[in-house]
Formats: C-alpha cells, structure tokens, sequence
C-alpha cells in the first residue's frame, strides 16, 4: 500500500503542474501511465481540474499505456471522446514527439516475448514512463511504442533483444492500426454475484480462500484495492488478483433454475 501511496503522489504532483500549464494556455503531455495510473488521474483530474479538458494517447486506439494530455476547456469535445486520429489531427506537433513507433526485428536465431523487448530496453537505462505499448507481432518482431526524445536514443543503442541481435527502424502506424488482446474466456455459475465469489471462480479456489485473498489485500476491483467480500462488480469491471492474473468481468446477472448466477468473464493471457 506504501509503493501505491507514493506512485498516486508523485502522479499527482505532475497532474498539478500539466494544470499549471493548462492555465497558461500550454500543453505537454505527461509520462506513459499503466491503466491503474490512469484510473487514479482520471479521479484526481475530476476532483480538481476546473477550466481543462484532457485526454490520454497512447499512439493507437485501444493502447493501454497512454500519455496524458491538459489542455484548456476551449479545446475539448463535446462528446468528450479523443480517437488517436483525431488528437493527431488536433495536437500534430505534441503527438509526433510523445510517441513514436520502431519497429524492432530479430534475426530469426530465437522466439523473442514482450519480457525480451522489455527486458533489452530498461537494460538501457531506459525508464519504464519513457516507454508504451510493446506490440508483438510474431516470433521475431515487435513494434515500440516510445516518448519520441527517446528514438533516436533506442535506434543508436538497441542491438539486441534476449541473444538475438535486431534491426531497428522508425515506422508508421495508420488511423485503422488495432491490437487484439488475447483473452481466455471464463463461463461458470456462481452462488452469489459477491466478490468473494466470483474471485473464487476466477482462481479456481475455495470461497474462504477467496475471502482470504480479499482480506490480505491481494484482490483489486477497478485497479482499487479491495477489502469487502460482500461487494458486488459491475458489468466491465477489472479484477486483479496478485499472482493469478487480471479479468474483465462481461456479466454476472442471469440467474439459473438452481438460483446460481451465470458467470461471463474473461482473462488477460
């Protein structure tokens, strides 16, 4: 909870400085931020932004690690709703500089994992905020989404992944670029729709194991941590559970003739 308390307040303190400079008609865009991060900007931006508008981009529609743009009132939507074409239209200058996409390909020597690319870049001495999403396309290739002042850094300095030398390159992605999460698909039938539950379906374990996890602090609902087991996930919600895995719930409502409830889920594989 400590590590949770520190990251919120050094989010916060680069929040309060984009709305400083939102106020002066200014715009830069913040770090990379992981959907937890986002989940806690959003709550602060709500709590506090006054007279801005804001917006996360991420290089494509559907990124998870996005940058966080502040901008004045006068330049939101009115539907609220930022594509990427859309801010690349809007803010051309401050999107091609907080991201650009490499396109890092390997020999062919080894099966190169998202830990690999990952791994090679904060070897670098790379911070994690400089860098996006990591796209992996086969076996042997991966896009990098990056903050653009880090390009040039990666294109001289990244000559291997694992044990494989790569070849890096600037490229484009267009308006219709999209990531296909994989998801294992979950459906079973609980007795209750409770957290505790439903967590004991996700994981497979017993219902007082599952109220176990939930008491320790092991088990977050919408990236908060969450200490009821009599609290009741809504259709969409996000729950992790530290070392099993993330789940998006799809729906809990139907009942069966047995008065169980239908569980619809799936996990990020």
């Amino acid at each position: 909870m400590m590590e949770k308390d520190a990251e919120r307040a050094l989010l916060e303190v680069c929040i309060k400085d984009q709305l400083r400079r939102a106020e002066r008609y200014e715009s830069s865009p913040g770090p990379f931020l992981s959907p937890r991060e986002q989940h806690y900007a959003i709550e602060m931006l709500k709590r506090g932004a006054g007279d801005v508008a804001y917006a996360f981009y991420g290089g494509y529609d559907g990124s998870e690690r996005n940058r966080l743009f502040v901008f004045p009132e006068y330049l939101a939507r009115e539907d609220g709703e930022y594509t990427a074409a859309g801010m690349r239209e809007l803010f051309p200058d401050l999107t091609e500089a907080a991201v650009c996409v490499l396109s890092v390909e390997g020999s062919g020597y080894r099966k190169l994992s998202h830990r690999d690319y990952l791994g090679s870049l904060l070897g670098l001495g790379i911070e994690r905020d400089k860098l996006g999403d990591i796209v992996v396309e086969d076996e042997h290739r991966a896009l990098v989404f990056c903050d653009g002042a880090m390009a040039d850094y990666i294109l001289l300095d990244l000559n291997k992944v694992g044990s494989d030398t790569v070849k890096v390159r600037r490229v484009e992605v267009g308006d219709d670029f999209r990531v296909e999460r994989q998801m294992r698909p979950i459906s079973d039938t609980v007795a209750s729709p409770r957290l505790d539950s439903i967590v004991s379906s996700l994981v497979s374990t017993s219902r007082e194991k599952a109220q176990e996890l939930i008491r320790q602090g092991m088990v977050e609902l919408d990236y908060e941590v969450c200490e009821r087991n009599d609290k009741m996930p809504k259709q969409g919600a996000v729950i992790s559970v530290r070392g099993h895995g993330k789940y998006v719930i799809e729906d809990v409502s139907e009942q069966t003739k047995k008065g169980r409830y239908r569980l619809k889920a799936a996990q990020y594989i």
